[in-house]
């Protein structure tokens, strides 16, 4: 799966919230919690390419190394004719 972060320039983005005075720090605000929210409310899913992936790396995703070019992968690109169904990441964008 693909996500986009882009939403989170309309919405608070998650994080670390200051909480009021606290007893294990003698009152003082100091104490920090995240907000959990789920993944949707903070992002969108993306998925596919606009087809102008010429020149782009063809990527997989190994469980030992994580992200890695096909090529040092496989020797070569294995993708084929299944290029159309890649997704193709853009800045702000992340995999799950």
């Amino acid at each position: 799966m693909a996500w986009s972060a882009e939403k989170m320039k309309q919405s608070r983005p998650p994080g670390p919230r200051l909480l009021p005075g606290h007893a294990g720090t003698g009152g003082r605000d100091v104490i920090f919690a995240w907000e959990q929210c789920k993944l949707g409310d903070v992002c969108e899913e993306v998925s596919g390419n606009n087809g102008n992936v010429k020149g782009l790396p063809i990527l997989t995703i190994s469980a030992a190394n994580g992200w890695m070019n096909q090529k040092d992968r496989f020797s070569q690109v294995i993708a084929g004719n299944e290029l159309k169904k890649y997704t193709l990441l853009k800045k702000r964008s992340f995999s799950i």
